[in-house]
């Protein structure tokens, strides 16, 4: 009888196990949807891209703003702003 109980106990552990590691797996597969990308910035863009972080990050009420999250949102600003505004900046930026 001893015998019956490990059995199922040892089947119970066995599928938490599984259970488990396709828990991980799909966590992975999320992971894995998003890519690294870099960029090459000269040296007075990256030190323009530093102050408005200082900027922001002395303005701001939460915690403090990454790089890439303001990166984001200058794509988003990029996205709702008109295509005349886009090409007047670079316009001034490919100098």
């Amino acid at each position: 009888m001893t015998n019956k109980l490990q059995n199922k106990a040892q089947s119970s552990k066995l599928q938490e196990v599984n259970y488990l590691t396709e828990d991980k797996l799909i966590s992975l597969d999320h992971q894995i949807s998003s890519s690294i990308r870099s960029f090459r910035l000269d040296n007075q863009s990256w030190q323009d891209l530093q102050e408005i972080l200082s900027k922001l990050n002395s303005h701001s009420q939460r915690k403090k703003i990454s790089a890439s999250l303001l990166i984001k949102a200058l794509i988003y600003l990029g996205k709702v702003s008109s295509e005349d505004k886009l090409i007047k900046a670079l316009r001034k930026v490919a100098v």
